[in-house]
């Protein structure tokens, strides 16, 4: 991904930008590597942490929003009233897993 001829990231650069896919390295230079671990570990982490919003997502009944069709609740009362109260501790469980993760990679 990082490889300066031909790998995925110089290619986006140099497509967008026009310079010389070979001119930079990501893990070789000092002010850019640590952009590189950022890239990575956000690529790494995004999923599982989709994955726990989903789950969250999925464990809400249907019949507490029909409740609050009945009630004629909008869009974003059934969101602040329902869906945000019902998901937030798998939100913070997925805040707590990335704030550990990023804890962990700065006292290395």
């Amino acid at each position: 991904m990082f490889q300066p001829q031909i790998g995925l990231f110089n290619y986006v650069v140099s497509f967008f930008s026009g310079i010389d896919p070979a001119s930079f390295q990501m893990i070789g230079d000092v002010k850019l590597a640590p952009w590189s671990i950022v890239l990575v570990d956000v690529w790494m982490w995004t999923p599982y942490v989709m994955l726990i919003c989903l789950a969250g997502l999925r464990s809400i009944p249907d019949y507490i929003y029909e409740a609050a069709e009945v009630d004629r609740a909008s869009a974003w009362r059934r969101f602040r009233s329902v869906t945000l109260p019902m998901v937030m501790p798998f939100l913070m469980l997925a805040v707590l897993f990335r704030a550990s993760r990023i804890s962990r990679c700065l006292t290395w």
